[in-house]
């Protein structure tokens, strides 16, 4: 679906366009696989699935048959999500080097009974088994437990925001969760539909704000490409 829509966000005008691509992750391993809690050493960080790591590679395959250029991307701290990135990565074909950032990480409510914060790999541990994470990268946000919806739309807001401006006249691609996609989507078009958006497992979103412009509009968001 294509919608024609945009509002004013930020006032950076870029002398080109300003793309930002976003997709959740892609099938993760504990959604299929309940005995892999029981052994886990890392029970809040799933892995992806064969499956979710072919979505994902169909997902850089789609951007790449598309001729699309992607300049920088930014993932999520979450196994699932650097997993998902890499794979994307791959499939693009490009010299590129991921980013971790806190600040599009999961939505940390308090009904998950997450105490205080899930327990993550490190990032040595990440850039033991993912080198084509960027090391020289700091993030800018954090995550904090327990957190409420308006809190986390919040901290989308700003990071999308910052990332934008920062690479105003590029193209990102933000690796991240069902809430984040849907954050992301409602910090860049307060026309979101009301109610909660079930972002499909690599459901891809893509937002032009056009050079000149300090408007973005929403070509397409969670669609499905495998």
């Amino acid at each position: 679906s294509f919608f024609p829509v945009s509002f004013k966000h930020n006032m950076v005008v870029s002398e080109t366009d300003t793309v930002l691509w976003v997709v959740r992750h892609g099938e993760r391993r504990d959604f299929v696989d309940k005995a892999w809690l029981h052994a886990a050493p890392f029970p809040m960080d799933p892995p992806l699935t064969d499956e979710g790591v072919d979505m994902a590679r169909k997902v850089g395959e789609y951007i790449r048959s598309r001729y699309e250029t992607i300049d920088v991307v930014y993932t999520s701290p979450f196994l699932r999500t650097v997993q998902t990135a890499q794979a994307v990565v791959e499939a693009l074909e490009a010299p590129l080097r991921v980013r971790v950032e806190h600040g599009i990480g999961e939505y940390l409510t308090a009904k998950f009974g997450r105490s205080p914060l899930p327990d993550l790999k490190s990032m040595e541990d990440l850039l033991s088994l993912h080198p084509i994470l960027d090391a020289e990268y700091s993030t800018v946000g954090s995550l904090s437990y327990p957190e409420s919806s308006q809190a986390m739309n919040e901290r989308f807001k700003d990071i999308v925001n910052h990332l934008t401006t920062e690479h105003s006249g590029e193209n990102l691609l933000l690796v991240s969760h069902g809430a984040g996609c849907e954050a992301t989507l409602r910090a860049v078009w307060p026309e979101t539909p009301l109610g909660r958006i079930n972002f499909h497992y690599c459901g891809l979103s893509k937002m032009i704000k056009p050079a000149g412009s300090d408007r973005w509009k929403v070509e397409f968001f969670n669609k499905v490409v495998y």
